[in-house]
């Protein structure tokens, strides 16, 4: 605050005294932090697939399309919370070549999955949040509903995040169309 203006940009109170860009009354204010517990993650958005379109596609490719869904939905859930170590190739052989070798790689590699969804909700804040157990049951005794239990959820999760965004930056376009002070 100043008894005259500083700079370009400065405005000027009520109370006669001018006052810093980043101190007026409308300026759009930065969204509050999250709560205390919460880990807020800022990394890259999933890409919105639909339940249906994954196992359709997957039957009609025999499988490969499943194969390269399931590696990007790992690789998605890497770079989006980097605290969840996850190697997606690792995934895709476990659910591929370990299903041929053994029977216990690609259950452990669903579970995994599903776990890594489940901690990746959790920590964004959500309390609706897929089942490690049910997606390993699915995936046992109702293979096609592994997938769409899977991408529904994953669905859900990146809807979350698309709403969140648009709902934080609806006040920051509201001000741009505000004439400059």
């Amino acid at each position: 605050m100043s008894s005259a203006p500083q700079a370009a940009g400065w405005w000027q109170a009520t109370d006669g005294l001018w006052y810093a860009p980043e101190l007026h009354p409308d300026r759009p204010r930065l969204p509050p932090p999250p709560p205390v517990g919460t880990h807020h993650r800022s990394g890259p958005i999933g890409v919105d697939r639909s339940p249906a379109a994954v196992l359709g596609l997957s039957i009609i490719t025999f499988g490969i399309y499943y194969l390269v869904w399931y590696y990007k939905i790992n690789d998605e859930i890497r770079r989006h919370d980097p605290e969840i170590k996850v190697s997606p190739i690792l995934s895709v052989l476990a659910i591929s070549v370990g299903a041929v070798l053994l029977f216990i790689p690609p259950l452990v590699s669903s579970y995994a999955t599903a776990a890594r969804i489940r901690q990746m909700q959790l920590d964004d804040g959500a309390t609706d949040t897929i089942s490690p157990v049910v997606a390993l049951l699915l995936h046992m005794f109702l293979g096609i509903g592994f997938p769409l239990y899977v991408a529904s959820q994953l669905r859900e999760h990146w809807h979350g995040h698309r709403r969140a965004s648009t709902a934080a930056s609806a006040p920051a376009l509201a001000h741009r169309t505000l004439p400059p002070l």
